[in-house]
């Protein structure tokens, strides 16, 4: 089983956390979540390493002590530092030698050879062998970790905590956020309220109540204005009505009076009275005979036909 880089690590998570759209968590959040959850392991498991110093006269001081500070963080030397496990002096012995040890500070100090010997100095030319424990590498995109393969799955599922823990903690920010919007808006809706006073129950020239009572008594007049004109309007209509009747009925005399072929009509006079234009008439009468047609014509107009048009 191999170690996983960065990448794979990542793609996991997300498969964990169910955001293989990635749309929910950024890189760089994942990408935090695993670190935390490597520095977890590192704790409880951390990686065991070795690291072989040869001692000189310039490195031992005091004949029993180290400064690990030259050697800590340093290319080639110790590859991060939690704690020393366990020392060898000297290497090479079969069975190895153990000896008891003490750090203050960044300081070794050997205080017994062997296990169950007193203290002694320590050898310039001889190897002192330092088993440590350091935290755990964080992989990257293309480069693995340090974390053990087997252990993979348990980074995964500390990283999904923590992931699921930050979103968690954006949420309540953001609900911190909304409620400060909710409370400006209540603020504000408390303003507005504070306008209904105003502008609906107070009986002034500024309030809907005053409008909203000067538009129902408006209409309350206009209705009765409408009410009115619609009676006046029925009335004159009847009136109408009347007179189209009467005019019906003047229309009758028309032919009787006016058009028809027969006597009293008036066309039958003035065509009578016109047969008589430049002839001399029976009986003496001369041009006085269509003069009396016309006038007749012109009596029955004045005395009939005109207050039947009017």
């Amino acid at each position: 089983m191999a170690r996983k880089d960065l990448l794979t690590l990542k793609n996991d998570l997300r498969i964990d956390l169910g955001d293989v759209a990635e749309v929910a968590w950024e890189a760089t959040e994942l990408e935090r979540a695993v670190e935390r959850a490597l520095a977890d392991l590192s704790r409880f498991l951390p990686r065991e390493l070795i690291f072989d110093l040869t001692l000189t006269n310039t490195i031992i001081e005091d004949k029993v002590m180290i400064d690990l500070s030259n050697y800590i963080d340093v290319e080639d030397c110790i590859e991060g530092f939690i704690r020393v496990h366990r020392v060898e002096y000297p290497t090479g012995n079969v069975p190895q030698s153990f000896v008891n040890w003490d750090v203050f500070g960044q300081k070794l100090i050997i205080t017994g050879l062997e296990e169950s010997s007193g203290q002694s100095a320590l050898s310039a030319g001889q190897v002192l062998r330092i088993y440590y424990l350091a935290p755990h590498k964080m992989a990257e995109d293309d480069l693995e970790g340090t974390c053990p393969p087997f252990l993979d799955n348990t980074v995964l599922l500390a990283a999904s905590a923590y992931a699921l823990f930050q979103r968690a903690l954006d949420m309540l920010h953001q609900s911190d956020t909304d409620f400060v919007s909710a409370r400006t808006a209540l603020t504000n809706a408390a303003t507005a309220l504070a306008k209904v006073t105003t502008y609906l129950e107070d009986n002034t020239n500024e309030d809907s109540k005053h409008w909203l009572t000067k538009i129902t008594t408006d209409i309350a007049g206009l209705r009765t204005a409408i009410l009115e004109a619609a009676d006046q309007a029925n009335a004159y209509l009847d009136a109408v009505e009347g007179d189209l009747t009467a005019a019906d009925a003047a229309n009758a005399y028309l032919a009787t009076y006016v058009t028809g072929s027969t006597a009293p009509a008036v066309k039958k006079y003035l065509e009578d009275g016109d047969a008589y234009l430049n002839a001399i008439a029976d009986g003496g009468e001369g041009q006085e005979v269509p003069h009396a047609y016309r006038q007749y014509a012109q009596t029955v107009r004045d005395g009939i036909v005109a207050p039947q048009e009017e």
